[in-house]
């Protein structure tokens, strides 16, 4: 068994797709190069240690756990999986300590927790000297992710185990596409949203407007396969005034924020191909697409009005082991 070893994950962001994925349609989303790092590290005794930051818990020996409130409610599906990875293949009880170091916002629609679960799971398994499969990484970061937002589409730990570009459907389906380089800039509202109460929204809308939400449905289909078409061709001027499209649907639906309006508002002044909120909406990011030698520019010019915002390529690599002792 290894003394240390230690894994990242990127965070993704959906181009198109965000809440009509959970009615069936298709989305398109990608990972971007903000990673989370978690280290697992064998240490005497049997505890189980887990800090993130400020957050802190540890599981003693005979079962009991010490940790705040905040603490426990945020690490407790992260100690769920540390204890399934052991009971699975460890015969004997050991000691661990975990430790994260994410780079991803919470709450802002980027994958956070999926990123650092698959991560742990990554990082765990190295360190026990068990080789998992992606699809066997995906299943267990599954869990936490089911005890932290109830009923996700699965889209989050998928890419962030896989890294790349796919288009996703639900309940299971999914297709990797041939990567075209792609600079995209992230503006943080900063305000952090719970992806649930979003959901039920959206789904609210549906309900109290069926005929209205069938006819953007058919819309958006139609919509998608275009941009689908123009980012294969490599017309990212195309996909971003459909992105844009896409995020004023969304807007209708009652998920965005007028900060957000305003974010996107102000990325479309500076004469970029298209701007959109990314992920349940009611705060986290936007997400805009430049001209691609005019990135850097561009982001430092939102910068003059927004704190939170950088400049992200797209990597084709997913999950990954950073180092082993």
């Amino acid at each position: 068994m290894k003394r240390l070893a230690r894994a990242t994950a990127p965070a993704k962001v959906i181009l198109l797709g965000e809440h009509f994925v959970v009615h069936g349609c298709r989305a398109l989303v990608t990972a971007i190069d903000l990673r989370a790092e978690v280290t697992c590290i064998r240490v005497e005794g049997k505890a189980i240690e887990l800090r993130s930051g400020k957050l802190f818990c540890i599981r003693r020996p005979d079962g009991g756990v010490d940790a705040d409130e905040r603490s426990w409610k945020t690490l407790k599906p992260l100690l769920s999986l540390v204890d399934e990875l052991l009971s699975e293949y460890v015969s004997n009880a050991i000691g661990v300590r975990v430790e994260i170091d994410s780079r991803i916002p919470k709450g802002a629609g980027l994958g956070s927790s999926a990123a650092v679960s698959v991560a742990l799971a990554k990082a765990l398994s190295s360190l026990l000297e068990v080789e998992l499969s992606n699809e066997e990484l995906k299943r267990m970061a599954m869990k936490p992710e089911q005890e932290i937002h109830g009923m996700p589409s699965g889209i989050d730990p998928h890419i962030t185990t896989y890294g790349g570009i796919l288009v996703f459907q639900r309940p299971n389906s999914w297709e990797e596409l041939e990567q075209n380089p792609m600079k995209l800039i992230i503006i943080n509202s900063g305000r952090r949203r719970r992806t649930g109460k979003l959901v039920e929204r959206f789904r609210n809308f549906t309900e109290a407007y069926p005929e209205l939400f069938y006819d953007m449905r058919s819309l958006y289909d139609r919509l998608f396969e275009e941009a689908l078409s123009s980012y294969l061709a490599g017309d990212l001027e195309t996909l971003g005034r459909l992105m844009a499209v896409n995020g004023f649907m969304l807007r209708l639906a009652g998920v965005s924020t007028p900060e957000l309006d305003r974010i996107v508002e102000a990325s479309m002044e500076k004469n970029i191909y298209g701007a959109k909120l990314t992920g349940a909406g009611g705060g986290g990011c936007v997400i805009a697409l430049p001209k691609q030698d005019e990135a850097s520019r561009v982001a430092e010019e939102l910068r003059q009005r927004f704190q939170r915002v950088w400049v992200s390529e797209c990597p084709r690599e997913g999950v990954r082991v950073e180092e082993t002792l």
